[in-house]
């Protein structure tokens, strides 16, 4: 697919004017092909208590397949890439992505996932910045505050989604602070815009945003 349809798909945007594509990279952070391992919580009441465990270290496919992807945005023609980190569906709990409610509330799941994925991630993106537009951490974190008025369970709550944006964020700069302490005197410094892609306008004040603003328009939306 990568070497076949997805430079179809880019030429195909490229002649109509596309010239930024939103591309998510990790919906599910759990299951067979996601980045920790789920487990029932030892105090669990509920079916649906889990808690996740962090690997010991992130898959190497993972960065391999990144940069795989990489390289065809950067032989488009001008498509450039917006990946987009993760999405809601990876933090609710009975969802098809699993159940990964781990790297919003714990401080060491959180800390994890940062340094497993976030910051490898930021360091191969910068690796190929002329074909990124910007790094999209979360997709419309509002449904993992606003989906507790009909199912509670998914709540990560307000106060704890900022504080995850934000160690994310964090570790965006940090390395990016790295990569450019290691570039000689006199070389551009690497810059690599943030975002987040909230479900609507509001969102923007409610949530952090990163260096660029982006909202969702969907009609007679909330």
């Amino acid at each position: 697919w990568l070497e076949v349809e997805l430079p179809a798909d880019l030429a195909f945007f490229r002649e109509r004017g596309v010239s930024v594509v939103r591309f998510w990279l990790l919906c599910g952070l759990d299951g067979p092909h996601g980045w920790g391992a789920r487990r029932r919580h030892p105090r669990a009441q509920g079916r649906d208590r889990w808690t996740v465990e962090p690997p010991a270290a992130a898959d190497p496919r993972y960065l391999d397949t990144l940069r795989r992807l990489l390289a065809v945005f950067a032989g488009s023609g001008g498509v450039r890439i917006m990946p987009c980190l993760m999405s809601f569906e990876a933090f609710a709990r009975q969802n098809r992505a699993g159940v990964v409610h781990d790297p919003v509330h714990g401080d060491a799941v959180g800390e994890a996932f940062v340094a497993q994925v976030v910051r490898p991630f930021t360091r191969v993106l910068a690796e190929h910045r002329a074909c990124v537009h910007s790094f999209d951490l979360w997709n419309e974190p509002f449904w993992n505050d606003q989906l507790s008025l009909l199912h509670p369970a998914r709540s990560q709550g307000r106060g704890r989604i900022d504080a995850f944006l934000e160690r994310c964020l964090a570790g965006v700069a940090a390395e990016l602070a790295v990569i450019n302490g290691r570039r000689p005197r006199g070389e551009l410094r690497i810059a690599l815009p943030t975002t987040v892609g909230h479900a609507g306008h509001p969102d923007l004040r409610r949530y952090r945003t990163g260096d660029l603003l982006q909202f969702h328009f969907y009609p007679r939306s909330h």
